[in-house]
């Protein structure tokens, strides 16, 4: 489970991962200038500075703030957080967070709702948590799930530091790989029932992820229905018109500063499959306008191909006003551009995200020519 997770969370958020986990630990060792150096409380201890200690000597029944040697009567080694009776307060589970992709691009996640898998996905659950003390001692812990009521297991342990508390961008750290959980993946409806454990033995609460795998349509591993828009130039342009090729759709809006920049890294792109007599296809669907409204006209298609160089690079932009048709193919009910699709040369559904990414199609596509 480690090396698949820490392979997505390499091309998901690579520095922001690396920032967090920096900022996670500057945290912990700020909170406490003891100048012993043997007191690693979160909660704030200074020793010399407010609040000050008030231990008569150092017995621990009350906060703890070492600067000598620990002489708690319960376990505590003074190199994780100190808490005097346990090892600090247990963490609190929170929402979920639905990942998915094929068994051919483990590392191209994208988070979906609602919470269906299709037939030929995989997931990985991701849950919000915070620590209530801040204590960042789950590292050694161990998280816990029984699958549809069955009997209770353990992913491998927390092997890295874990964060003082969740937040919207910690999600691609640790979670549940369903591939790993017998069963998860089989069709049907499923409750994944999970909670913590921090390596002292403190547990949380328990929280059900209910969710579904199924057949459904639009998703990864099915056929990419058949479509006919219109292009920049009045034409109609099909799908079945580019049978034989490997197809990369970029869904984007007039509006949207990172599907320009995908669109630009698109138009070098396609130059070069195109020189390189590559089987591949960039194709643009063009879901609102500048001013945000779904009333695509042919001048704002002619607009964005002229801003981008789609013309010469051969790109057509398609009026999809509304994202009519991808809109079917999103991974989150509230959409997100540029939402991207990479289909095989049979049009089937390979891999999709929403978010541009340098190099993620180049990378995708040259996948998929190898195979």
């Amino acid at each position: 489970m480690n090396n698949k997770w820490w392979l997505m969370a390499a091309l998901f958020a690579m520095v922001l991962s690396l920032s967090l986990f920096t900022a996670c630990t500057s945290s912990s060792s700020s909170g406490d200038d003891d100048s012993g150096g043997g007191d690693d409380d979160v909660m704030l201890d200074d020793d010399t500075t407010p609040p000050v200690d008030d231990d008569a000597t150092d017995d621990d029944t009350t906060a703890d703030d070492d600067t000598t040697a620990d002489d708690d009567t319960t376990a505590d080694d003074d190199t994780t957080p100190d808490d005097d009776t346990a090892t600090g307060n247990p963490p609190v589970l929170g929402g979920f967070h639905l990942y998915v992709t094929t068994s051919n691009f483990t590392g191209f996640y994208g988070e979906t709702s609602p919470y269906v898998i299709g037939l030929h996905e995989i997931g990985f659950l991701v849950v919000e948590w915070q620590d209530s003390d801040r204590s960042c001692d789950l590292k050694g812990g161990r998280m816990w799930y029984a699958l549809d009521g069955g009997d209770p297991a353990h992913t491998p342990g927390v092997m890295g530091e874990m964060p003082c508390q969740w937040t919207q961008n910690l999600t691609s750290l640790y979670g549940y790989d369903l591939t790993q959980i017998s069963g998860a993946l089989a069709e049907g409806s499923h409750a994944l029932e999970v909670w913590w454990i921090d390596k002292g033995g403190n547990e949380s609460n328990h929280e059900t992820f209910n969710y579904s795998v199924e057949d459904a349509p639009y998703k990864m591993g099915t056929t990419m229905e058949a479509w006919t828009l219109v292009d920049q130039d009045g034409n109609n342009v099909s799908l079945s018109d580019f049978d034989g090729d490997i197809v990369v759709i970029e869904g984007f809006t007039g509006w949207c500063t990172y599907c320009q920049q995908e669109a630009n890294e698109n138009a070098t792109l396609q130059t070069q499959y195109t020189a390189d007599g590559k089987p591949v296809q960039i194709v643009g669907f063009m879901g609102q306008t500048v001013g945000g409204t779904n009333n695509v006209q042919q001048s704002d298609l002619q607009a964005w191909v002229a801003a981008h160089g789609w013309a010469a690079a051969g790109i057509p932009a398609l009026n999809d006003g509304g994202f009519a048709v991808l809109g079917d193919y999103y991974l989150m009910a509230n959409g997100g551009v540029p939402f991207n699709m990479v289909l095989d040369q049979d049009h089937v559904i390979q891999v999709k995200w929403a978010g541009f990414g340098s190099g993620i199609v180049a990378e995708v596509v040259s996948q998929l020519l190898a195979d």
